[in-house]
């Protein structure tokens, strides 16, 4: 649903019963209350509904690939190597939940990512760490996987 400046409701449709179900709809999930795996869950059934399409999926590990092999292409290979090394330090952190859903990890994680660096790295290493943690999430989201960036700010 897209809510125009004045504050009404736009379901993209001209059916009238089928926007009084896409806006109940709707209704019904922004009010929904408990883990975000079930909000996400209601949201990715509303998308479903309004598109007629799966709301785009990618497990960590896979979207850290493609990312790695699309950086590839313009990266010097010093670069490359800082960000390779980067992308398994992040993935062996996560451990085996790197072979889940991109959207499960939260702001939460990524803190206590940091919080475990902090303790053996320096600060740039740490900071350098963290932009290119920050630079997988935020082509995450701009490529559709991610409703929200958990490390944005």
């Amino acid at each position: 649903m897209v809510i125009d400046a004045q504050g009404v409701g736009n379901t993209g449709t001209t059916d009238r019963e089928r926007a009084k179900q896409i806006a109940k709809q709707y209704e019904m999930t922004t009010q929904k209350r408990g883990s975000s795996q079930k909000v996400r869950e209601a949201f990715s059934n509303l998308f479903k509904e309004f598109f007629g399409e799966e709301v785009p999926s990618i497990t960590v590990r896979k979207f850290v690939d493609r990312w790695l092999k699309d950086r590839k292409q313009e990266t010097a290979p010093g670069t490359m190597a800082v960000y390779d090394n980067s992308v398994r330090r992040f993935l062996s952190f996560l451990g085996p939940d790197a072979d889940r859903e991109l959207a499960d990890v939260t702001r939460t994680r990524i803190t206590d990512y940091r919080n475990e660096m902090v303790d053996n790295l320096s600060t740039g290493t740490v900071n350098r760490e963290l932009k290119i943690v920050k630079m997988i999430f935020r082509k995450a989201r701009l490529d559709g996987f991610l409703f929200e960036d958990p490390v944005r700010r």
